[in-house]
Formats: C-alpha cells, structure tokens, sequence
C-alpha cells in the first residue's frame, strides 16, 4: 500500500521520530549507556507541537478550520492502531498474568481506552520504579497527554487568533510554555509524580514545537548545519547523560531544544544531518513509530513477567525483531487502511467514541473473572496473598489516629505501641496474641513507606509527592511516648534497616522516654513475589510454555539476602546491642517460608500473610518472656 504524503511533508521530521522511538525501545530494552533513553517521548511532544500547530494555523489562515474535522483526523490517527493493541494486550494478559496483576491490567485498559491513563498513572506507579514492570500498559501515559493536548490546543488558538493578528497568535502560547517550564521546575521539587505524567507539566514541551510553526524565528541558512549538530549533540547528551533525578524540569530542555533546533535547521536547507534522517529506512521507522512506540513495551513487559526480568542479549535481539514485525504489521494493517478512510468526520468520532464505550465495558466484564477456573488452573486462597486484616485500616492515611487501630480493653490506656512502616504492619497479629494473652491494649501507629519512629531529618516523599502525613506522624510519634504515660512496651519495624545516624538518634530518643524497647527484625525477602511466580505455572500460557519453578520460586536466594541486608547484620543489629535494644530475629523461624501445615508464610516478596504472623506468635512469646526474666 502506497502513502499518500501532504505537499506540506517533510522529511527529516520523520527521521526525527526515528530517532525519538529507537531511543526509547533502547531504553526500555535496558541497553547500556543510554539511560537517558526515555527522552524519547519528550522529542515526540516537540514534533506534535509543530505539526499540529503548523496545520490548525494554516486551516485557520485559509478559513477552512473545522473542529469536527479535526478531532476526526486525531481518531482516524491515534484510536485504530491503539484500540487494536488494548484489544490484543487483553488476549495476552488473560492467558499469562496472575489475578492481581490481571485486575491492574484492565483497569489501566479503561484508562488508556479514556485517554486519561496519565491521570490514573500519576497516584500509582513511578515510571522508573522496577515496579512499573508489571504494567504493560504505562506508555500510554504519553498518549493520554497527547489526546489532552489535542482537546485542549484549539481552542487556545482559536482564542489566540480571535483577540490578536494571525502572526501574533504565538503571544498565547510563549507566555504557556514559559508558565509550564515554571511550573514543571517547581513540582520536579515538590511533585515528580505529576511533573513526568501531566499535561500542565508537560505543556511547554509541546509549546516549543507550536512556537516553531508560527516561523517568528528568522531563518539562517548559513548556520543550519551547525545549528542541525548542536540539535543532535544535546539530544545526544540527554540520551547518555539524563536520568530520573528531576526530570522533566529544566534538565528536558536538552532534547527538546534539540528537537527543535533539528526541525527549525531543515526547513529552508538540508544540510547532512536532514539528509542522513530522511534516508529511506530512517523515514520508514519514522512512519512505523507510532505502532512501534504501541507495541515494543507490552512485548518487553510481558515477556519479563513470564520469562526472565533480566534481558539477555539474545532476548534484546528477540524482542526489537518482534517489536519492528508487529509494528509494521499494524502501520500497513491498521494505520494505513484506517487513516484514509472515507466516512464523514462526524461519523468516525462516534465510531471511534463507541469503540472506547466497548473497550471499557469489556474490561469491566473480564475483570470479574479474574480468578475463574477457565483463565487458572489452580488459584491461591486469600488468606495467603492478602494482608491481615489491620492493615488496610490502620496504615493508610488517618489509620493511626482511628480509634479502631487501638486495640484491647484499655483504649484510654495502652500500654504496647507498634510503629514502622508496612514490615510492622505484617507484625501486628503477632503483637496482639502477645498483648492480649497479658491483657494489654496495643496501638498501631504506622504508615505503608513511612520511618514513622524516626526523627524527621528533611522532606519526605511517596510516589514522588511531598508526605506531609508521614512527617506528622514521626513528630506526633514523639509527642504520643512523652505524654501517654500508660506505655510500658516500644515495639518498632521497618524494611532494611542499615543504622544510619538518623536511626541511631532516633532509637537514643525513644530509650530515654524508659519504654522497654524492641525492635522486630527484617525478613528474609524473595527477589520476585512468590505467589505471582506460583500461579504463573498454573496460567493458559503454561500449555504452550510449560513453568517448572513453581516450587523452587518459593526458595530463598540465599546470596540475594546477604547483599540487602548486609547493612542490618553488620551495622544496625550491633548498634541495637550498644542502645540496650532487644531484636526479635524473625527471618530464624521463616526459613523454609512454610508453617507446619505447609501453607506458604509470605503474602508478596517481602512481606509475611496472616499465617506468618501466626507462625511468628509461640516463638515471639518466648521471646518476650526470656527478655523480660533478664
């Protein structure tokens, strides 16, 4: 099938998204050298900036702007394509992933269905976390801000060229950019979260790209080789050199800049630099992009789940070849049959409009079959994969001043508290069997992700957003021990405790308020969770690629825990010792992770379920009993 290209086509814009895709494929494929890869996206916004820019200014100078036509053309070009990958991603996930993962799968569909999974993203996973492994779905955050943008933008021109001349439209938009770029370097400092995933974080990229199409800039053709190589060497920079610290922020001018510099360069003159990306093949992975950007991280995504976490040269190999089929399968199959379609633009928004109603409808429908007996062969019980029944409760927020999270018959006047972060919570029916077989009342005082009974040495941040409820409950921590005078015992947790000044201050202030103090030890920790691996041999998927690790997912990696917790051995337990801090040696009795019934003792990679803490209840009151008789 033959491309019909504009007479306003250029080339080397092509090579760019060339460029801006290969980028983030290397990235995500964990290809050395290049962590900085991710700013691949950034480039896309740029080129949307201009090119939607460019063609909505000339249609509005032409007097041939249409709103309808134009979020026609956006359906025709973004919907197909991508509703097509939502729909075969779903067929994947059904047979390889577990409930759990499954569930995250097709709520995030219904987002990326929206267009609004940049919304749902932003309170649940940071892009470079390890943790947004498990989301095959999470580029289409940039497709979300995209599909913003394109509701957003035309009207903000039409309003631009209403109130000002034509060729002073571009006024609006550089007093946007600058505010976005203002506003993008503050909340990289308060609020990373939504400085990476959001639009008005993200608006001045695509600002750079709209000032451009207004041509404001006089051209010099004398300089537009060297200005093309600047373009590619601060690209260049950014790919080798950036990272997640504050990013986007001032550092994602690097490669919008360069962006910019490279289309601003070839528009009058082609120097090497355009002629090199508007070669055949550069133009021809520029055309596959889209499909290309589409597909590669679904493939990497679920090929890690299943396979190996760790990538090969090999499966790197693998995946890129599969990732450049599927996706020139999808541009010719898909994008092409779709893009040139002849209905009336009304009539593709409502198609593409009940498309998206379909796609969230049946995400909604499968989700409830999460565990059904069709899609797994042999599902765990809820007691082994959920949290005990505390824990929702008393660690979200506001939990540790509910009434309910105080526990036993003197609410007025407890005398056991418990505070950490989730490794106390895994504690709490431990602590209790212990408390109440001696009549004492225990108060939960924790927070998931939060040193709860450490000092505040400076902001604290979840999910890149500034924690001011955990930073309140170390202060109030404090507070509670000194004016709860009833409180007899501390018991404290928290994952990887490594001895750090902080602690050791922390630990020689809570000593000196007299509680007799304990602190509950660090567990032993899989490198992958247990029970995903465990249902992974028991999927659809296994007839095809049989799983034998079933049972040996469920060992430790005895070297794996030498190095985490190679801090708490050598620093941290011989410091307790010099405070006069008892320490509960939990991972002694989680080693084989199997009760005496043989039900499996951890709920996920690191922390323990209900019959964990169970399993940690005889040895405990020993514990305690031998503690105090010393």
């Amino acid at each position: 099938m033959t491309t019909v290209k504009s007479k306003h086509y250029i080339p080397h814009i092509d090579g760019l998204r060339a460029i801006a895709v290969l980028a983030v494929l290397l990235f995500h494929l964990d290809v050395p050298f290049l962590g900085g890869g991710f700013i691949g996206v950034d480039i896309f916004f740029v080129i949307s900036g201009y090119l939607i820019t460019n063609i909505i200014q000339r249609e509005i100078g032409a007097g041939t702007f249409s709103l309808t036509n134009f979020y026609a053309r956006r359906v025709k070009r973004i919907f197909p394509a991508l509703f097509v990958m939502l729909v075969m991603t779903s067929a994947i996930a059904i047979a390889m992933l577990p409930p759990e993962a499954f569930g995250y799968h097709l709520t995030s569909l219904r987002m990326a269905a929206g267009q609004i999974s940049n919304f749902f993203f932003v309170n649940e996973l940071d892009y470079f976390d390890t943790s947004a492994q498990s989301a095959a779905l999470l580029h289409t955050w940039s497709l979300g801000v995209e599909e913003q943008f394109y509701l957003v933008w035309p009207f903000l021109l039409l309003v631009s060229n209403r109130f000002l001349p034509i060729k002073k439209a571009y006024i609006l938009i550089i007093l946007i950019g600058i505010s976005s770029l203002a506003l993008s370097e503050y909340l990289v400092r308060t609020d990373m979260m939504q400085a990476f995933y959001m639009l008005h974080a993200r608006a001045w990229e695509l600002a750079i790209g709209g000032i451009l199409a207004f041509d404001i800039v006089p051209r010099a053709k004398k300089f537009a080789p060297y200005l093309a190589v600047l373009g590619c060497a601060l690209i260049g920079y950014g790919m080798i050199f950036l990272n997640a610290a504050h990013f986007p922020g001032l550092n994602a001018l690097f490669p919008c800049l360069g962006a910019a510099l490279i289309i601003y360069s070839g528009l009058d003159t082609q120097s090497f630099v355009h002629r090199a990306l508007s070669m055949r093949w550069v133009v021809f992975i520029g055309l596959i992009s889209y499909s290309l950007y589409l597909w590669h991280w679904p493939l990497i995504i679920f090929y890690k789940g299943y396979f190996a976490q760790d990538l090969s040269f090999l499966a790197q190999i693998g995946l890129s070849t599969a990732s450049f089929v599927v996706a020139i399968l999808s541009y010719y199959l898909v994008e092409c049959t779709t893009r040139y379609c002849r209905w009336r633009p009304w009539t593709i928004i409502v198609v593409g409009v009940l498309t998206m109603v379909t796609l969230i409808v049946g995400s909604n429908v499968l989700k409830k079959h999460a565990q059904s007996s069709w899609r797994i062969t042999q599902s765990l019980d809820a007691d082994i994969t959920d949290p005990n029944q505390w824990v929702k409760t008393c660690s979200d927020e506001g939990g540790a001043y509910d009434d309910s999270c105080i526990i036993g018959p003197n609410k007025d006047g407890y005398e056991v508290i418990l505070s950490g972060d989730s490794h106390a919570s895994h504690y709490i029916p431990t602590v209790l069997a212990w408390a109440q077989e001696n009549g004492l009342t225990t108060r939960i005082f924790m927070r998931g992700a939060c040193r709860t009974w450490q000092e505040n040495d400076g902001a604290r941040f979840k999910n890149g957003k500034r924690d001011t409820y955990c930073e309140e409950l170390s202060d109030n921590f404090f507070t509670t021990l000194e004016q709860d005078k009833a409180i007899q015992y501390v018991f404290l947790a928290q994952r990887f405790p490594k001895g750090s000044d902080n602690e050791k201050r922390s630990l020689m202030r809570i000593k000196a308020f007299g509680k007799q103090t304990v602190f509950l030890g660090a567990v032993n920790e899989f490198a992958e969770n247990p029970n995903h691996c465990f249902v992974r041999g028991h999927l659809l998927m296994t007839a095809i690629f049989p799983k034998n690790d079933a049972e040996t997912c469920r060992e430790f990696d005895e070297a794996y825990n030498a190095e985490i917790l190679e801090k708490t051995q050598s620093v941290f337990i011989p410091m307790l010792r010099d405070l006069g801090v008892s320490y509960f040696d939990a991972a002694l009795y989680l080693d084989p992770p199997y009760d005496a019934a043989g039900r499996f003792l951890y709920m996920d990679k690191n922390h323990l379920n209900i019959h964990g803490a169970q399993h940690l209840i005889l040895p405990f009151k020993e514990f305690m009993k031998a503690d105090q008789d010393e």
